[in-house]
């Protein structure tokens, strides 16, 4: 038996109360940014040790062929000691008295949409003030988190930026809150420190650029895999988090996600970007947030998005937590029954 997952193992419901807890306390302090955590990536003591294996490994006079099969080896060691790790520490967490704090730290560090809606916030505050170079600057450390690319582009205007911060959040969604959850509820720790290494891995090859492309396939494929069902569970969530906020269309949402949602590259991001455009009547770009990507406008709406927007957006993210928070408890309670 899995042990380890908090759904198919013998723990009870302590994991997911264990859960549940943290999902609410990072709730709580994204409605409280004055106490809320300071803006950081997920796993951030581990990038140094990803950019220095690149550095060593993915030396440029080698065959594209030879970089893709050393990243896809790198890859494969770091899920593997990632996911061993995550088990040892449930082993010990289990064998030693008050040992469920690891779990609640763990949780802690990974569940960080607090983080998420405080830095959109920030930028709002700093695009209300006129201030959109603070703006970026509030963005920058939320996208390096989110393997995206907002906050890198100095000529961009109040609009773009605007954008960047909807978009960001969005991904933001996924990645420290509804994917950390889905892993941790499947696989328990384990999945946590796995989905949370590749994340790492595909940020950092990501912030290289080109010449760490081919390096870095085998990790962002990786990450796109442990992605896929979360994102689509966030795209969900979104449309039902519409229900809630005021003027909102979820039936566009629905709309523009069969519509627009293979616009955006790759096989993941037009989940969160497409319900969200089409909830909040807007038009969103995808990747960087400056300009359309290769298929066009991610939505029908407006383009020239303003500070309004994003506290919507931060709304409709927050119901959202609170919509995953639900589903915990209705998970509980169906363990407990058992």
């Amino acid at each position: 038996m899995l042990d380890f997952s908090p759904l198919a193992g013998s723990a009870g419901g302590t994991p997911l109360v264990v859960l549940l807890a943290v999902l609410i306390l990072d709730l709580v302090l994204g409605l409280v940014p004055q106490v809320g955590r300071r803006l950081h990536p997920p796993l951030p003591g581990i990038r140094p040790l990803f950019a220095e294996i690149e550095r060593r490994l993915n030396r440029q006079r080698r065959s594209v062929a030879n970089r893709i099969v050393r990243g896809a080896v790198v890859a494969a060691a770091a899920a593997v000691l990632a996911a061993g790790l995550g088990w040892g520490l449930w082993r010990a967490a289990i064998a030693f008295p008050f040992g469920i704090a690891a779990e609640v730290v763990v949780l802690f560090l990974a569940l960080t949409q607090s983080q998420v809606v405080g830095a959109m916030g920030a930028a709002a505050d700093r695009l209300a003030d006129q201030d959109p170079a603070a703006a970026r600057a509030a963005l920058a450390a939320m996208a390096a988190g989110n393997h995206g690319v907002a906050g890198n582009h100095d000529d961009v205007d109040a609009f773009g930026i605007a954008r960047m911060a909807v978009e960001e959040g969005a991904r933001g969604f996924l990645k420290r809150l509804t994917a950390p959850i889905f892993w941790y509820c499947l696989a328990g720790l384990p999945g946590v420190f796995l989905y949370g290494t590749t994340l790492a891995m595909a940020a950092v090859f990501a912030a290289r650029g080109p010449q760490a492309d081919a390096f870095g396939l085998a990790a962002r494929r990786f990450h796109e895999v442990l992605d896929y069902l979360p994102a689509r569970l966030a795209g969900v969530i979104l449309l039902l988090g519409g229900v809630f906020l005021p003027n909102a269309a979820p039936a566009m949402g629905v709309a523009i996600l069969r519509r627009h949602a293979k616009r955006y590259p790759g096989p993941n991001g037009g989940w969160l970007l497409a319900p969200l455009a089409g909830v909040l009547g807007l038009a969103l770009c995808g990747p960087g947030g400056t300009r359309p990507s290769q298929g066009g406008w991610i939505g029908d709406g407006r383009a020239r998005v303003n500070p309004v927007d994003i506290r919507r957006a931060v709304y409709l993210l927050t119901v959202g937590g609170l919509i995953l928070a639900a589903a915990v408890a209705a998970l509980l309670l169906a363990k407990l029954a058992l």
